[in-house]
């Protein structure tokens, strides 16, 4: 069974990782067509599937424990950004159960 993920002060007490930095400077180093509403939308998932991965899964809690994580964190959010940027519906669609705000055009 999984858990809840942990809370965002506690993640970032445990890991000193701001995940809504890691996911905003990303998203300004690629180019894209993005409306505020999927940049908050994206921005929401990623703080979110982080932590649920943290909480759930052995290996990410090893990495993100460890001082050199942020690359580790940098590569997946990419990796999702990426996807995300070249079709927005089919990611939030995906990734329906992340994420806080609808996405609407």
């Amino acid at each position: 069974m999984y858990k809840q993920p942990i809370s965002s002060t506690l993640f970032i007490n445990i890991t000193s990782i701001l995940l809504d930095v890691v996911a905003i400077t990303c998203i300004n180093k690629k180019s894209h067509k993005l409306t505020q509403m999927q940049i908050k939308w994206f921005v929401d998932f990623v703080d979110i599937r982080v932590r649920w991965l943290y909480t759930n899964n052995k290996k990410w809690k090893q990495k993100l424990n460890n001082q050199s994580s942020i690359d580790y964190v940098y590569t997946f959010v990419n990796h999702w950004l990426d996807a995300f940027i070249k079709n927005p519906k089919w990611f939030q669609e995906r990734h329906k159960n992340y994420g806080t705000t609808t996405i609407t055009t």
